[in-house]
């Protein structure tokens, strides 16, 4: 079996036809994100899952071996395997998009709805609402798993423009409730937010003025 571990004396004349070179040099990682390795570890304590059934969970976690840090990590009952993508996809999506984000956000539409169905366009709020749908994106298009209904349907007009998030405490679809922390924005407010980013992006690569500063 290729890379298969050599025993601790192996013989002087022995052959080893299938052990590929520069297995066992020592790896020089200088950058972040150059080299991941991915482990998991039982946890050893029972829990009731949300289906009733009592098992035990397993923590899988992403580390980053240049900044010895956790890039990410997932939760998961042992019955159930880890996506490596899903993984993968928390440890360099959301970070990155953040800091575009942050530092290139345009300014709020020029038609806004009525003060209740307005996204709080300040940083810090701001942050949490991006981080939840981002999160939706990241995790729910890798799991199968449909987005929340009500950031998905046509939403209601207040004033002169189209409601920037559902403004109920809570919303009800197809058996399924959400509470309102759970819908910060409609995905039309998310469009505005992420192609405004872009744009700003762009122009700031190429040396022109933004058309719109971030957070005005």
């Amino acid at each position: 079996m290729p890379g298969a571990t050599r025993p601790g004396r192996p013989a002087p004349d022995a052959l080893w036809p299938t052990q590929p070179d520069r297995v066992f040099e020592d790896v020089v990682v200088c950058r972040p994100g150059e080299l991941m390795e991915i482990d998991s570890t039982p946890f050893d304590v029972l829990i009731r899952l949300e289906n009733g059934v009592v098992d035990r969970v397993e923590l899988t976690g992403l580390a980053d071996i240049a900044t010895r840090t956790i890039a990410a990590a997932v939760l998961q009952p042992t019955t159930k395997s880890v996506d490596a993508a899903l993984l993968l996809a928390r440890a360099v999506t959301l970070a990155p998009m953040r800091a575009c984000v942050e530092q290139y956000r345009p300014g709020p539409p020029s038609l806004r709805p009525e003060p209740y169905a307005q996204v709080e366009w300040e940083w810090p709020k701001l942050r949490k609402a991006i981080d939840k749908v981002y999160g939706y994106r990241s995790e729910r298009l890798h799991a199968g798993v449909p987005f929340p209904h009500p950031l998905c349907q046509e939403p209601m007009r207040s004033g002169s423009a189209l409601d920037e998030r559902p403004s109920g405490i809570a919303a009800t679809a197809s058996n399924a409730a959400w509470v309102a922390k759970d819908l910060p924005m409609h995905l039309h407010t998310f469009g505005h937010i992420v192609r405004g980013s872009l744009f700003n992006w762009w122009q700031a690569s190429s040396g022109a003025p933004l058309d719109d500063a971030p957070g005005s």
